[in-house]
């Protein structure tokens, strides 16, 4: 019989599709039934969350009852759902799930770009969120055992000075090999799924998230507990993208489940490594944490080229925050060429690692800033590659280096002493390194502290004589 190709019909608004997973044993055909729902009524269900891997070779999943109408998936999905579905000796009953890849007709872009704005509630009404990290290795039971018994003893704490095992009972793993099972906890970090672009909503947004690896799972919680003692007893660390995972989903659980405009560069800024195969997918796979305002000025259309979605983001970021942060955020030389991207916008696909910063801002809530009090002013400009401010100016920037590096003063032909106090340069710069620490915003130097004298020697800055507007190409 001839293979047909499964066939998607349209979904009506606030509606999204489901699947059953039919229950059976391990080397049987993978089986299920898609339906759709609204969302309000649809049953209880979990929510698949995976990285798509490659998609070769591709594998049937027989979705109706025609043996023959199928959906061709990947082998990370096909090997997910194989391990996700019921044994029928256990449990005969056929699993609801979620998955993006099937429940989302990936060829129809109005249908992905409607179901973006929908992800935020798919993911709060699901039973919980499954992570499927991959198949296991010999290291993974003994990993997943170590972090259960971490998290129920509480030896994740920081007050902790966790040395032995020994002074516990029934450990899971010898102290011997305590090192090596904590380096492969933290090696689970480093898997593609923590890599992806959609993941990072995806383990956000749910209250209750699991991690399955293999035929092994445990809670999101018990993993992020190990990060401290794979650290202290193994010098073994966790990637960042699963600190940020980390840190970002305690935030966003402890709000109103909404993260506020300004983490939305910090955010951007944090994943620069992250991996889409699609740049908007970098956007709008964020979307899903902020306020409805926020996805309402960046609506997911992936009609929009790459450059202008790019560029509504600056100028959001911009207007929340009233701040130029953004402008260190930009990569020089531009990421691609080609594109005649804007000089002030920040390529998103750019990796940290294939640029420097020329402006470097080293942490925006600091009291050094220059611009504290004032209102951002910027014209919009009918040439978008533009962008008009109104500022004071002072110079031109015409080289750029590490200040801590003083063997290559020489190389900028900065002058032999310091306008301002009449130091040697080299006393005035290492001076100005001594600022290299975090100033909160209300905090006072009282009068004879060292740091007031330094601080006034480097902000005794002239005064432009007038305002004036700058551009930016």
């Amino acid at each position: 019989m001839a293979i047909e190709e499964y066939v998607y019909y349209p979904l009506a608004d606030g509606c999204a599709r489901f699947m059953e997973v039919f229950s059976d044993t391990t080397d049987a055909p993978l089986r299920c039934r898609i339906f759709a729902s609204q969302l309000n009524e649809a049953p209880p269900y979990e929510a698949l969350s995976y990285a798509w891997g490659p998609q070769e070779p591709l594998h049937d999943l027989q979705c109706s009852s025609v043996p023959t109408r199928v959906l061709r998936i990947g082998p990370n999905q096909k090997n997910a759902l194989l391990s996700l579905r019921f044994d029928p000796a256990m449990n005969p009953n056929p699993r609801i799930l979620w998955v993006d890849r099937i429940c989302i007709n990936q060829d129809d872009v109005k249908e992905r770009a409607s179901q973006v704005l929908l992800m935020h509630s798919i993911f709060r009404r699901y039973q919980q969120a499954l992570v499927w990290l991959g198949q296991e290795d010999q290291n993974t039971k003994d990993a997943f055992d170590c972090a259960h018994y971490i998290f129920e003893n509480g030896l994740g704490e920081r007050e902790i000075f966790w040395k032995s095992l020994a002074q516990f009972k029934s450990p899971p793993v010898a102290f011997a090999k305590l090192k090596d099972t904590l380096r492969s906890l933290a090696q689970l970090s480093y898997r593609p799924w923590f890599e992806r672009a959609w993941t990072f909503q995806e383990a956000v947004l749910p209250s209750k998230t699991s991690l399955v690896c293999g035929k092994n799972s445990m809670h999101l919680k018990c993993l992020e507990t190990c990060l401290d003692p794979a650290c202290e007893q193994a010098r073994a660390f966790f990637s960042g993208n699963a600190q940020l995972v980390f840190s970002t989903r305690e935030t966003f659980l402890e709000s109103p489940r909404q993260l506020p405009p300004d983490d939305f560069e910090r955010l951007l800024s944090f994943r620069r490594h992250t991996k889409a195969s699609n740049p908007r997918d970098i956007i709008f796979s964020l979307l899903g944490l902020f306020s409805p305002s926020v996805s309402l000025s960046l609506s997911p259309d992936y009609s929009t080229s790459v450059k202008d979605l790019f560029t509504a983001v600056a100028i959001l970021i911009m207007r929340e925050s009233g701040e130029l942060r953004i402008l260190c955020l930009v990569e020089s030389p531009k990421h691609l060429r080609g594109e005649a991207f804007p000089g002030w916008v920040p390529d998103w696909r750019a990796s940290p690692e294939s640029y420097e910063n020329v402006l470097h801002d080293r942490n925006p809530r600091s009291g050094y800033q220059a611009t504290r009090g004032s209102v951002l002013t910027y014209d919009p400009s009918p040439d978008a590659n533009e962008l008009h401010l109104y500022g004071i100016l002072i110079g031109t920037v015409t080289q750029a280096g590490r200040m801590n590096d003083f063997h290559a003063i020489s190389d900028f032909y900065l002058p032999d002493r310091y306008t301002h106090t009449n130091q040697p340069i080299t006393t005035a710069l290492r001076q100005a390194q001594t600022l290299n620490f975090d100033l909160d915003v209300g905090h006072v130097i009282q009068a004879g502290d060292s740091q007031r004298r330094i601080l006034a020697a480097f902000f005794d800055l002239p005064i432009a004589p007038r305002l004036s507007a700058t551009s930016f190409l």
